[in-house]
Formats: C-alpha cells, sequence, structure tokens
C-alpha cells in the first residue's frame, strides 16, 4: 500500500523554517550596529555603511519584523539596487529570501537564497539560507514541478554535509530522504532516513523518519531491516498515530519473512482497530494468510466481511475474486459462484480467471453447456491474460462433456498445446487430447500424442496416465502381447498412483482377451478384497467370475459375479456478538435461528447502542421468511425510534418492499417516497425509484410508473439493476397497451444482459407483446427461445405449446410433436387438455395413430368433462378406425355421438365411420341403421356418396339386392371420386354374381373411363385397374359360352383388350401382373 504523508509534519516545518530566517528585532541604527559589531572583526567598523544604507536596511527589518513582508520586499530589493556592493548585502538578500518565502513566492525566494549561497559562500547564516533554498525546491517540486526534487535534494545532503554539528541538520536529513523517495531514490532515501534515525535520537522528526525507513526498506525487499525499522517506531511511538499503520507494516515484513500464521494474527488485530483507514487493506492481507495457511473457507469469510464491511473500497474487486476463488477451493461451489459471478459481471483484468474457476464448477456440476458459452463470451476478452490458456483448456473440457462433440473437444485441445506451449497447462491440454483421441477411438492419433507427451514431459505427473493411454490403445488395436508388456511395466514402475487398481484390472482384461483366464483370477483374487472403489471392485470380481466361467468352474463363477452385483449395483462483547451471529446465521440461509438471535440479543441488552441496527435485522430476516407485516413493523422501528440513524434510509426501503410484497402498495410508495424525498443524496435512493415504480404499477398507475422507472435508469445506467428496471418497464408499457415499446424495452433487457435471471418472465412477456402487435413470427421466436433456453421454466409449457401450435399451422406435424411433448412435459394443468388434444392431433397427421390414440385416451382419464372432450372421443374412434380395431372403434364413436359435436363435419364422420366399422365387424343392420342416420340426418353432406355406398355393402352383404343397387347407384351418380368409382365397380360386382356378365362389363368400364387417364387420383386409379381386370375375366367366361367361332374370336379379344388396359394403363398396380399372366394364357387359345 502507499505510505502515508503527514501534511501537519509540513505545516510544522514551514513555520518553523520561517523562524530559521528571522532577522530578530532589530531597533533602529544603534541596534542594527550592534548586532553588526557583534558579529564582525574588531577591525570593522559599522562606518562601512553609509547613513542611507542603514537607514533603509532599518526600515525593511521593521516592515519585516511586524510582519509587513510584501513592504520588506520593496525595502529589501530597494537596498540592494542601490547598495548591492555594501557589507550588509548578503544579510539583505537573505531576508529577503525569507520574506518571499513567507509570501510562499518559492521561485523568487529560491533565486534570492541561490545568489547568497553563489555570491557569498562564507556568509554567517549559510546554514539558515540552505535550509531556506532547499525548501523552497522542495516547495516548489510538492506544488507539482517535480523536477526541483534533485535541488532540493542537493541542497539539503550540502547542509548536512557542510553542517554536521548544525542545528538544522536533522530537518535537512529528513527532507534529503523525501525528496530522494519522491524521485524514486529509494536506496539513497533510505541511507539519508537512516543516518536521522541512528544520528538524532531525540529528533521530534525520528518517528517519521523511522515510519519512512521501514516503508523504503519494503519498497526494496529489505523486509528484515523494514521489520528492525518498525520494532524501533512501535518501541519509541506507541502513541503516535501512525502505530495502527506501522503494526500493519510489520505483519507484511513478517509475512514476508515466511511466518504467516504469526502475520495473519498480526494483520486481524489490525483489521479489528476502529477507524483504521487502511482496515480493509489489513482485512485483505489476513484473508491472503488463511489462503496460504489452506484455511479456505476462514479465508474466504473474511475476504466475503471486507465487501460487507469495507463496500467502497478499491480493494472490493480483489477480495471478490479472492472470495470465489477460496470458496472453490473449499469445494463450497455454490457460494465460489456467487462471487465469481460478480466478477464476471465487472469484467475488467480479474473477469478471465473468475471464468476460469466459474468454469470449473460448471464442468464439476455436469453443465458443460454454461461453460461452453462462458469461455465463449470470455475468451475475446482474454488477451494476453494469463489465464487466457486456462480459459480456452476450459472450453475443451466443455465441448469433451457435451455429447457428439469429442471431436471438437480434441482439436481444442491440440490447439491450446500448440498455442500455448509453455504455459502450466499445456502438459494437461495434451494429455487430455491423447485421452479424447482414445474415447473416440482414433488410436493411432492417441497413440501418437500419449507418446509424444512422454517425450515431452516425461517427469510429469501426467507421465503415468499417459504410458496407461498407450498401452489402452494396444488393447484396442488388437495388440495384446504388447498391451500386457505395456502394462506390466507400467505396474511395476510406479509405486503408487491413484489409478494402480484400474491398470491392474486391464491388465487382467489383457489376459483375459488372451484366453489365458488362470493368470485373470491369480492377478485379480488377492487384489478386489483390497478395491475401495464399489465400480472397480465389481469390475475386478466380474473379470475373476468370467475368467471362473471360461474355465468351466461355475460355482466360483456365480460367487464372484453375485459379488460383483453387491459391490456395486449401479457401477459452514456480547450485543456485538450476537449481532453478527445473526448475521452470519443470515448468511447461512439459518433464518430462524437468526430470528432467535436476534431476540435473545434485545432481551439480553434492552439498552444496546446496536439497536437500530438489530431492528433492521429483524426486519431484514422477517422478511427473508415472508413474515412481512412483522417485517413491516420492525423496520419501522429504526425509522421511529432512530431518526438519526444511518440505517434509516435502510430500513425506509426494506420497509417499502416487505409491503410490496405483502400487497400494501400504499404503504410501499410511502416509504420509498420518504426514502426519496428525506435522503436525496443516499446511494438507495435511485433504487428506491425503481421500488417506487414497482409499487405504483401495481397499482395501476402506470405512466407515474414509468417515469420513476425512466428516472432510475438516468441516475443509474449501470447498475445491477437495470434489467430489472427494463422488465418493470415492460410490464407498464404493455399494460398500458404501448406493446410496440414493450418489445423494444424488452428486447433491450435481453441484449445487455442475456444471462438475466428471469429472462424466461421477460421472453414470455416480449413474447405477448409481440403478438399483441400484432407480430405473429416475432411472437413465435420468443417463446421459441423461452422454451429452448429455459426449459425448466413454469412458462416453458406454454411457451412450447404457442411453438408447437405454430408449427401445427405450418403443417410441420414432426416439429409440433416434439414441441406439444416439451410442454406436456411440464405438467401444467391449465393446458393439460389442450396439449393431449392437439398432440393427439398432431400425431394422427403423421398418420401415427397408436400415439394419437394414446394421447386422447389420456386425454379423456384426465379431463372426462372438457371442454374438449367430444372431439376426444370422436378422435379416439377415429385413431381405432386408422388402425382397424373396429371392436373398440364402433363403441368409441357411438359414445361420441351421444355428446354435442363441435362441428357438422364430425357430426358426419362419426356416423360414417360408426356405420363402416359395424361393417367390418360384419353388423350390417346396425351399420345400415347407422348410416340411414346419416342419410337422413345430413343430406347435403359430402359424404354422403361414401354413405351410400357403404349402406350398399351393408345390404349387399345381407343379401339384399336391390337396396344395395340402389345405394350403389345414388354413390356413383354423387361422387366422381373413389366413393363412386367403388359403387360402380360394386355394381359390375353384382352383375357378376348373377352372372349378367355383359351388363358387368358395362358397370366395370364406367369405372375405367368415366375418370379419363391423366391426373386420375390415386385411390379411383385402383379401382379403375381392378375394374379392367374383372371386366376381362367376364369376357374370358364368355368365351366359354360363345354361340359361334366369330363370338368366341370377339370375346377373346375383348379380354385381351381390357387385360391390355391393366398392363398400360396402370402397369404398376398389383393386378398388372395378374393381367400379363391372362394374356399369356389368352395368347394360346
Amino acid at each position: 500500500m502507499l505510505r502515508t504523508f503527514r501534511v501537519s509534519l509540513l505545516v510544522a516545518a514551514t513555520g518553523a523554517i520561517a523562524v530559521w530566517g528571522g532577522v530578530g528585532t532589530v531597533s533602529g541604527l544603534a541596534a542594527l550596529l550592534a548586532a553588526q559589531e557583534e558579529k564582525k572583526p574588531a577591525a570593522e567598523s559599522p562606518a562601512q555603511s553609509s547613513p542611507e544604507a542603514l537607514s533603509i536596511y532599518t526600515d525593511a527589518a521593521n516592515y519585516q519584523n511586524n510582519g509587513a513582508f510584501e513592504v520588506a520586499v520593496e525595502e529589501w530589493t530597494r537596498f540592494l539596487d542601490r547598495f548591492g556592493t555594501d557589507p550588509l548585502a548578503p544579510k539583505a538578500l537573505h531576508y529577503l529570501g525569507v520574506c518571499q518565502l513567507q509570501l510562499k513566492q518559492y521561485a523568487k525566494a529560491a533565486e534570492s537564497f541561490r545568489q547568497v549561497v553563489t555570491k557569498y559562500p562564507d556568509f554567517e547564516q549559510m546554514e539558515e539560507t540552505c535550509l531556506n533554498l532547499g525548501w523552497c525546491y522542495y516547495s516548489l517540486a510538492t506544488a507539482g514541478d517535480a523536477a526541483q526534487y534533485p535541488l532540493a535534494a542537493e541542497t539539503f545532503g550540502k547542509l548536512a554535509a557542510d553542517h554536521p554539528k548544525g542545528k538544522h541538520v536533522e530537518q535537512a536529513l529528513f527532507f534529503e530522504a523525501e525528496s530522494h523517495y519522491a524521485v524514486g531514490k529509494r536506496k539513497e532515501a533510505a541511507l539519508a532516513y537512516g543516518k536521522l534515525v541512528t544520528g538524532f535520537p531525540e529528533s521530534k522528526l525520528r518517528s517519521d523518519a523511522l515510519y519512512a525507513l521501514g516503508v523504503t526498506l519494503e519498497e526494496l525487499a529489505e523486509w528484515a531491516q523494514a521489520s528492525k525499522a518498525y520494532d524501533m517506531f512501535l518501541e519509541g511511538y506507541p502513541t503516535d498515530e501512525l502505530v495502527t499503520e506501522v503494526q500493519m507494516r510489520k505483519a507484511e515484513t513478517v509475512l514476508q519473512q515466511g511466518d504467516v500464521a504469526l502475520a495473519g494474527e498480526m494483520f486481524a488485530a489490525v483489521a479489528g482497530v476502529d477507524g483504521f483507514a487502511a482496515a480493509d487493506h489489513a482485512l485483505l492481507r489476513q484473508a491472503y494468510c488463511a489462503t496460504r495457511l489452506e484455511k479456505f473457507p476462514q479465508a474466504a469469510a473474511l475476504y466475503v466481511s471486507l465487501t460487507e464491511r469495507f463496500p467502497q473500497s478499491a480493494e472490493v474487486p480483489e477480495a471478490t475474486l479472492a472470495a470465489g476463488r477460496c470458496y472453490y477451493r473449499a469445494e463450497q461451489y455454490d457460494q465460489a459462484a456467487v462471487w465469481l459471478d460478480k466478477v464476471v459481471a465487472a469484467e475488467g483484468e480479474r473477469a478471465v480467471e473468475a471464468a476460469h474457476w466459474l468454469c470449473r464448477i460448471h464442468l464439476r456440476a455436469k453443465h458443460p453447456d454454461q461453460a461452453l458459452a462462458l469461455c465463449d463470451k470470455i475468451m475475446p476478452q482474454a488477451g494476453a491474460s494469463p489465464f487466457a490458456a486456462n480459459v480456452q483448456l476450459d472450453r475443451a473440457d466443455a465441448l469433451y462433456e457435451i455429447e457428439g462433440r469429442q471431436a471438437d473437444a480434441l482439436h481444442e485441445y491440440l490447439e491450446v498445446y500448440k498455442t500455448h506451449p509453455e504455459h502450466e497447462v499445456a502438459a494437461l491440454a495434451l494429455y487430455n487430447a491423447a485421452f479424447a483421441a482414445l474415447e473416440l477411438k482414433q488410436y493411432d492419433q492417441a497413440l501418437e500424442l500419449a507418446t509424444q507427451f512422454q517425450q515431452v514431459f516425461a517427469e510429469h505427473v501426467l507421465a503415468p496416465d499417459a504410458r496407461y493411454i498407450v498401452a489402452e490403445c494396444q488393447i484396442q488395436k488388437k495388440d495384446y502381447t504388447q498391451a500386457a508388456t505395456l502394462y506390466r511395466a507400467l505396474i511395476d514402475d510406479t509405486a503408487e498412483h491413484p489409478d494402480k487398481s484400474l491398470w491392474q484390472i486391464r491388465l487382467a482384461l489383457v489376459s483375459y482377451l488372451q484366453q489365458d483366464y488362470q493368470a485373470v483370477i491369480d492377478l485379480l483374487l488377492p487384489l478386489a478384497p483390497q478395491l475401495t472403489s464399489p465400480d472397480q471392485k465389481a469390475e475386478a470380481c466380474y473379470l475373476i467370475g468370467l475368467s471362473h466361467f471360461q474355465l468351466d468352474q461355475f460355482h466360483e463363477a456365480a460367487d464372484q459375479l453375485q459379488a460383483a452385483m453387491a459391490a456395486s449395483a449401479t457401477w459452514r462483547q456480547a450485543d456485538e456478538t450476537l449481532l453478527y451471529l445473526a448475521r452470519t446465521q443470515s448468511k447461512l440461509e439459518q433464518t430462524e435461528q437468526a430470528l432467535a438471535t436476534l431476540e435473545a440479543l434485545l432481551q439480553a441488552h434492552p439498552a444496546t447502542a446496536l439497536a437500530d441496527q438489530v431492528y433492521y435485522q429483524l426486519g431484514e430476516c422477517r422478511y427473508a421468511t415472508d413474515r412481512f407485516a412483522e417485517a413491516i413493523a420492525a423496520y419501522g422501528q429504526v425509522v421511529e425510534q432512530f431518526p438519526q440513524s444511518t440505517y434509516v434510509p435502510y430500513a425506509l426501503y426494506g420497509q417499502g418492499w416487505a409491503a410490496l410484497k405483502a400487497g400494501q402498495y400504499d404503504v410501499a410508495v410511502a416509504g420509498f417516497t420518504a426514502l426519496i424525498d428525506q435522503h436525496p443524496d443516499h446511494p438507495l435512493r435511485s433504487d428506491a425509484l425503481l421500488a417506487r415504480g414497482m409499487s405504483l404499477r401495481q397499482q395501476q398507475k402506470y405512466a407515474e410508473a414509468i417515469a420513476d422507472i425512466d428516472q432510475f435508469l438516468t441516475a443509474s445506467p449501470q447498475s445491477a439493476q437495470r434489467a430489472d428496471a427494463l422488465y418493470e418497464r415492460g410490464l407498464a408499457e404493455s399494460a398500458q397497451g404501448e406493446f410496440a415499446k414493450a418489445a423494444q424495452t424488452l428486447t433491450t433487457l435481453l441484449t445487455e444482459q442475456p444471462d438475466y435471471a428471469g429472462a424466461d418472465n421477460v421472453l414470455y412477456e416480449l413474447g405477448w407483446a409481440y403478438r399483441s402487435q400484432p407480430d405473429d413470427a416475432a411472437a413465435v421466436q420468443a417463446f421459441a427461445t423461452l422454451a429452448a433456453q429455459h426449459p425448466a421454466s413454469p412458462l416453458a409449457a406454454e411457451a412450447n405449446f404457442h411453438v408447437a401450435e405454430d408449427h401445427y399451422g405450418k403443417k410441420q406435424y414432426a416439429e409440433a410433436v416434439q414441441a406439444y411433448t416439451r410442454a406436456a412435459q411440464a405438467n401444467n394443468p391449465a393446458l393439460s387438455e389442450k396439449i393431449h388434444y392437439k398432440l393427439g392431433w398432431t400425431h394422427y397427421q403423421l398418420q401415427q395413430y397408436p400415439e394419437s390414440l394414446e394421447q386422447f385416451q389420456a386425454q379423456l382419464d384426465a379431463h372426462p368433462q372438457g371442454n374438449l372432450a367430444s372431439d376426444a372421443w370422436f378422435m379416439k374412434g377415429e385413431c381405432l378406425f386408422r388402425m382397424r380395431n373396429y371392436e373398440q372403434a364402433l363403441p368409441a364413436l357411438v359414445e361420441a355421438a351421444k355428446l354435442e359435436a363441435s362441428s357438422p363435419q364430425i357430426a358426419v364422420l362419426r356416423q360414417l365411420h360408426a356405420g363402416q366399422a359395424a361393417l367390418q365387424l360384419q353388423k350390417y343392420p346396425e351399420s345400415i341403421a347407422l348410416l340411414d342416420a346419416l342419410i337422413t340426418q345430413f343430406p347435403d353432406s359430402n359424404y354422403l356418396a361414401e354413405a351410400y355406398c357403404e349402406r350398399g355393402r351393408a345390404h349387399q352383404q345381407l343379401d339384399q339386392l336391390e337396396q344395395a343397387v340402389a345405394d350403389y347407384k345414388q354413390a356413383a351418380e354423387r361422387s366422381r371420386g373413389a366413393a363412386g368409382a367403388r359403387a360402380q365397380f360394386m355394381l359390375g360386382e353384382l352383375q357378376f354374381q348373377q352372372k349378367q356378365f355383359d351388363d358387368a362389363i358395362k358397370d366395370f368400364q364406367r369405372v375405367m373411363f368415366r375418370y379419363g387417364t391423366e391426373q386420375v387420383p390415386p385411390d379411383v386409379q385402383t379401382w379403375q385397374a381392378k375394374a379392367g381386370y374383372e371386366a376381362g375375366r367376364c369376357c374370358e367366361v364368355l368365351i366359354e359360352s360363345a354361340a359361334t367361332p366369330a363370338d368366341r374370336t370377339a370375346r377373346i379379344a375383348d379380354a385381351k383388350k381390357f387385360y391390355r388396359y391393366v398392363v398400360e394403363t396402370h402397369p404398376d398396380n398389383e393386378l398388372a401382373a395378374e393381367a400379363r399372366k391372362r394374356l399369356d394364357a389368352l395368347a394360346q387359345l
């Protein structure tokens, strides 16, 4: 830390110099002559100065002695201008300098004194002249002209050398040292300070010189000598105002000499001194000592206490980073992350190191995506940071932990090694690259990299692990002999290693692969009981068991395999003490214990001077436990009983927040307003503006709320709560109907703070702000981002639902299934019915009927009386129908028909498909009844032709051929699609059955040619092909009954024509092959 310069010393020195340079009281010419007579040889006579010179001299002296320095300057100047060679001229020039010095005209004074030194080297007051000259130089230097320091040092040094017994030597030595120190000449400064300390033990400047000597020796890293200087100070000046600082500096010398524990105790004593300006630095060094002693929880707590006790300290950034680092080393990772996050958010030179430790925490917590995102964010800032390589290595580790990105990790490990070959992480990067290659089954590269590691880092702690990779590669390359040799050498060469048992197990595996089963048993049987890792024990027993098995030793094999399963079935002054105890408990989130401690404090110390803090802490704890009314009362005690307390603004703020949480918005606004109006310069004023804005929004006073929030954003543009303020403003703007402004505000929030804790809420409100404009595309993007980035958010279900709806509307059904499924996984009761319903429909659109059925059934189970129950019954029947499960489809569709349909189309379809299901189940009367109802109730339906066709089939099955024909004709006339083609075909079939072959051929030809041959729907083409084939069959039947040869030849030609129609017009139909066979047969006739 910087040394202390005492202003009081400089003032005293200035006063002293003014006295040193005084001319004394001069009473007329006689007195002056008497004074001269005392100082000059007897041979000299006052007659040497003229009466006129003596008169001016006397006047100037009188002006000076009476403090009229400006007039004195004029008179001394007049004397020198007229009597420059007078015997009194040296004194006049000296006194001119004194008066100029008194007027702080240091440059003029310096010139006057310099002339005395130059012109009158034997001047009788030369010691005072030199002192004053040095002081002038020193004063000019301290006023900003640093080039005067060397002149000051030279002048003071000359005085000390020329007047070693003089009365001003100690001052000269001190300011000589100060001048050297000011220009960085520490050795020269220490020499001058030392001369003063040792040569003038009674000097009033000795304490300052000892202090300055100690500091200078510190800066020269001469710790033992500095420590001695501080000991002398503390022994000689125990009540000096610098004692506490010197104690702290003494502690630093003890630390630098290696006694860390004693230094920590000394820093702790200093850090506890009330009012000590550098207590923060002492606390920082105390914490450092605890770190050096590896007392990491204690060190972290000390660093944290620094940020709490001294929030404005320049040491806070370092303490914040160090707290995170110590929590990390104490394996308190959640606490470490809190403090490291603060450093990263603050950016600056420490952010890279903090990001490195945060990445390690993310990786330890199995959050590699978060680690990777942090690395990508921080690496552009890393520059020449010594931790740039660490962060790059962290990035590689994160990639390695992300499924499917191990190859990227391998590339990144190699980049770390190539970019930072001399860095401490280079070896780890190369090793990890080799290991990654092994895991990627890139055995040749793994072997090459591990061998390179052995060559470059032969003495590294990871060298045995690299040998393991080499051996493992040989296993994977099936060179078992080489692998066994390498593993045996590795085991024999390594006395102790955490993975030695693993290597032994791998050696056993090699033996097993070599079919040397007894070797496996002999190696692992004595090893297994010694293994402490459940997984390793399990593997060892497993290999033993396998080996026994291969040797047909089945009992032993069973015992060992059971032992493997048994080993692993799944391979933190009484009133003040109490106050701080309560605060500590609060920090530990032991809020109930903290409340009990505070109440005990008030009971045991009712007159405590800390009552304002106690009530404030009571308010804080009650707030933390959602006891808002009690919190308001506790904060009120501070405000009402201790109006002058520095805690009043904080209590008003807490009271306002408690009221806000309790829904007492008028009380909240009153508390925040009191803080804002009564404490306009308090740091919490801007935060109170934000909180009042939040309260006003709850009161639906949106314009006033926005005004307060904008004041907050203007007053605190870099506040940590800026994001909260933007969110609140966005809410108010939305509530006020200013959706475009709201969207802009919320987008600004996410741009500035993409990692905002409430980003899911922001994205949700942003989505609705866009939708309300409307801008559906932007809304869907916001909801999609919410769902992707915040899958655990309570809002993720609705966000996924909106995304799914968008996909569904675009017929992107597979994507819709994924989004609906993610929505369903959130178990949101308000959306449950809709999600099941839409997910069922989406599967249906994908023809995934079992999955669709599962969703509709789940909907009916969970919401039997829901708004969508009728549709769900229908779709349940539809799915079963599509699955040809007519036995279950029929009752489902009949049940659906009992409910009010959501649309006429559904009413028709459930009736139609119920009739079809009954038909498939050979329940022909029931089918006819269902279809009769459809035809009667929905005479204009587009499905009428299909209904007629199906009813016709039912009649046909009941041998009601007349009704069947009538229904088929109705269907054929009403439809030019598949239903019509099918009905016409069935008419032909009926004719065929009745042996009316010519009439059948006509009906089949109506199917073949009514619809043309181009742009015919596939389902119609199917009936065309069937009709053509059946027409051919009719002709073949007629061949046999031909009356004449000509008739027979004509029938053969017709048959060939119909079969060729099938082959040529419908070559991909399954009947085309049969038609060819018939053509071949007909060719023989």
